[in-house]
């Protein structure tokens, strides 16, 4: 798995996935962007950032 850091993977550049996901999600989820006018993908996105973000490692306190 390539992380952020690593060589060729760059910040803000897209990169394509395949992954299978519930129908039903997916189904909400385009309705939503529709609603919204957004694209699907913007969705998603920002959904898995903020996700990511709160569930970031908190970090730990150096021991005294």
């Amino acid at each position: 798995m390539r992380r952020l850091h690593d060589e060729g993977c760059q910040v803000g550049k897209n990169e394509p996935v395949t992954m299978a996901l519930d129908p039903e999600i997916i189904k909400r989820v385009r309705i939503l962007a529709l609603e919204r006018g957004e694209k699907a993908n913007e969705l998603v996105n920002a959904a898995l950032a903020e996700y990511l973000q709160k569930h970031q490692p908190k970090p730990q306190k150096p021991p005294k």
